[in-house]
């Protein structure tokens, strides 16, 4: 399945979602990558908050691929769908 991701803290419930359907518990997702069942409900609340790398090894730990793809002028968003003020 993919997912579209426009905004960062989109990726909680997502991700909530993709451990729900692996049948993992934080703590479980959390011993895959070395980190406390705290440290696993903090990411995945605020998943904006967390490091680029850190998204990532969460990723491969729930055998997930994260892709770049480059958009067509038909699904091009704009500022204000991205919450971009910059």
């Amino acid at each position: 399945m993919n997912y579209r991701i426009k905004l960062a803290k989109e990726l909680s419930s997502i991700l909530i979602s993709i451990r729900k359907a692996k049948k993992l518990n934080q703590t479980e997702l959390g011993e895959l990558l070395g980190l406390s069942q705290r440290t696993v409900a903090q990411f995945e609340s605020k998943p904006e908050k967390a490091s680029f790398d850190r998204v990532l090894k969460v990723a491969n730990a729930l055998d997930m691929d994260i892709v770049l793809t480059e958009r067509t002028n038909e699904n091009k968003l704009s500022n204000s769908d991205t919450g971009d003020s910059w």
